[in-house]
């Protein structure tokens, strides 16, 4: 943040200037990897009240199952659009159809990252403690 005050003067946030073009991402970074600090910190003492949401451990748990096919369900979505819902499938710059892309997309993908967290992944995950 003091990166960010400190060089605005200058022309930090630009990129216009060849400060601004070397130096806005690093400080972005260094933004955000400080509020992500500070939940963490928030996490692991009496405020973590203010940070755990039961929606977010949902998602940490089915992470790994999301994270491997959300693509596939964005492909899946885009050609069953192309085939059967032509309109939709022309959401570049119209925001409606986009969002509309992108909510049947996440409930699509959650719902079988759930899946396969609790009917595939699960059996692995005790497999690990008969090893340890």
């Amino acid at each position: 943040m003091l990166m960010l005050i400190l060089g605005s003067p200058i022309g930090i946030l630009s990129r216009r200037n060849l400060i601004g073009a070397a130096l806005l991402l690093s400080a972005a970074h260094l933004l955000f990897a400080g509020g992500l600090a500070l939940i963490l910190l928030a996490g692991t003492s009496r405020l973590k009240f203010l940070v755990n949401f039961h929606v977010l451990s949902f998602y940490g748990e089915i992470s790994y199952g999301l994270y491997l096919i959300h693509w596939l369900v964005f492909f899946g979505f885009d050609a069953l659009a192309i085939h059967y819902m032509p309109k939709l499938a022309q959401f570049r710059g119209n925001f409606t159809l986009l969002t509309i892309r992108f909510l049947c997309v996440v409930a699509t993908a959650t719902l079988l990252a759930w899946l396969l967290r609790w009917y595939y992944e699960e059996r692995f995950l005790k497999l690990k403690s008969r090893f340890a």
